[in-house]
């Protein structure tokens, strides 16, 4: 297994995540998470942040709005191309750099660089999650903060379950080859949290994305108004009954201070 890169998926991606009703729960629940984040970086004076594993760069407009000095790694070439023409950036704005470079191999002068990092739905694709983790805290300023959304594993485990998938679970077989849209490596939670503790991140929040849509059937998909399922999303998200079951779970972190 190898990091993925996103090179010949790239259209692919935009038309059956972020044009769906599935990447409007996304960027809602993370745009709502990240409010208060955000508010306070705007009283800071040009703060750094890094979009890593940016793809086409859809939250990175937010934080160009926001004033910040904004950095977008990916080792998908055409993603960051095509992050360059979604992105509006005024007179008056700071234009972002494009890193086309795997998070890993960022070099050792962006250590203790970043107030902010995003890093959204990128471990699941990658060979080593934990040292993806590890770098990112290097990359953080002291005081600093990670939106870390990742791969749910134990919500791909309940959903096998509930469609009766029952020797895929008993085989864990969970991991998928790197085909298409289906994340190749799903992480475990308590997985997640451990190597955060390890490298000095302490965990905030906690969210869920995507905690109802995808155990509803197609009919009740068709029949309930996208309004009241966002709202449904966004409610339970945020439960702490609930916010497991969501395919992907949204952490924010901050690192430790010395």
């Amino acid at each position: 297994m190898k990091d993925r890169n996103f090179d010949d998926l790239v259209e692919k991606f935009e038309r059956n995540v972020y044009q769906s009703i599935k990447g409007t729960i996304r960027l809602s629940v993370l745009k709502r998470d990240l409010q208060m984040t955000l508010d306070n970086l705007s009283l800071q004076s040009s703060p750094r942040c890094l979009d890593s594993g940016a793809g086409s760069g859809r939250f990175a407009q937010q934080l160009i709005d926001q004033g910040c000095e904004v950095s977008l790694c990916d080792i998908s070439a055409k993603s960051l191309h095509l992050a360059k023409q979604n992105l509006n950036v005024k007179p008056h704005q700071q234009s972002p750099s494009f890193l086309n470079v795997a998070i890993q191999d960022l070099p050792v002068e962006y250590n203790n660089q970043f107030d902010l990092i995003l890093n959204h739905a990128v471990l699941e694709w990658t060979a080593h999650p934990q040292t993806i983790v590890q770098r990112l805290s290097q990359l953080l300023k002291p005081g600093g903060q990670l939106s870390l959304m990742f791969y749910n594993k134990d919500a791909l485990v309940w959903r096998n379950l509930l469609f009766g998938h029952f020797r895929k679970v008993w085989n864990d077989d969970m991991a998928n080859q790197g085909r298409g849209l289906t994340p190749q490596l799903p992480i475990v939670s308590d997985d997640v949290e451990q190597w955060l503790k390890n490298y000095g991140l302490r965990v905030l929040k906690r969210t869920g994305v995507r905690v109802l849509y995808d155990y509803l059937d197609d009919d009740v998909l068709a029949r309930t108004p996208t309004d009241k399922l966002l709202q449904l999303e966004l409610e339970l998200s945020e439960n702490p009954k609930y916010l497991y079951l969501g395919r992907y779970l949204h952490f924010i972190c901050q690192k430790d201070i010395d």
